[in-house]
């Protein structure tokens, strides 16, 4: 007879996990609610007093609010999609996959090299682009400088029955004791960082429910992080 005990505390932790993004989702979104209420009072007043400069910008700052909202909504649509069934794994290309991926990230000065001849591997086409969509866009995010041409490395090797694939880039790069931190959902090291704080919390669920695992390590040398992550590999 199995012990049901494993599966009780994994139920435990799955409940622990959706109550925490139930409370951080909702308190998330209401900042962009406040915001859009604050400056539609004021978009009210501007117009009853014909202030059409300061009405332009209370209108940007609410669709900013709603922009951001959208993206939180989308990111949120993504992460529970990775919880429902999916069909059986396919056999991928990892280079297709970094190619779909890269054609879906302005702006369009980011350079992706990475080995034409990389193994196939186990998945769902669409999440792990979804992997190497996010982790693209964040180097574009975190680069040193707005006008900064961007380079991101990918590149594998086999170990085992799975393969390992190191995407680095030369950004800002995360202090070392924060890169486990920032696969959680919502977190941004600065509150005035761009983004939703969930990219790399679903690169993290979606590489686990591959079978993989996801950390991140230091550049040999240089600046940036290196994010590595494994996934089955497809058998002959």
């Amino acid at each position: 007879m199995h012990d049901p005990s494993p599966f009780i505390e994994q139920f435990q932790r799955r409940i622990a996990d959706l109550e925490q993004l139930t409370y951080r989702s909702a308190h998330d979104l209401k900042g962009p609610l406040v915001t859009i209420a604050g400056f539609l009072k004021g978009l009210t007043a501007s117009a009853k007093t014909g202030r059409w400069t300061e009405f332009d910008t209370d209108l940007a700052h609410i669709s900013h609010a709603i922009a951001h909202m959208e993206r939180q909504l989308d990111d949120l649509l993504q992460l529970a999609k990775l919880n429902q069934p999916a069909g059986p794994p396919q056999a991928l290309s990892i280079p297709q996959l970094v190619r779909d991926a890269r054609v879906l990230i302005e702006p369009q000065h980011l350079m992706v090299k990475t080995n034409p001849d990389g193994p196939l591997v186990l998945g769902q086409e669409p999440q792990l682009i979804a992997v190497f969509q996010n982790l693209f866009a964040n180097s574009v995010k975190f680069r040193t400088d707005a006008h900064q041409f961007v380079d991101v490395d990918v590149n594998y090797r086999h170990e085992g029955e799975q393969v390992l694939v190191r995407v680095r880039d030369h950004g800002k790069g995360i202090p070392e004791a924060d890169r486990e931190r920032v696969f959680e959902p919502f977190i941004r090291l600065k509150a005035k960082q761009p983004g939703t704080g969930l990219g790399l919390s679903i690169v993290k669920r979606t590489i686990e429910r591959h079978g993989g695992r996801v950390w991140m390590e230091s550049p040999p040398s240089g600046p940036g992080v290196v994010v590595c992550f494994t996934l089955p590999i497809a058998m002959p």
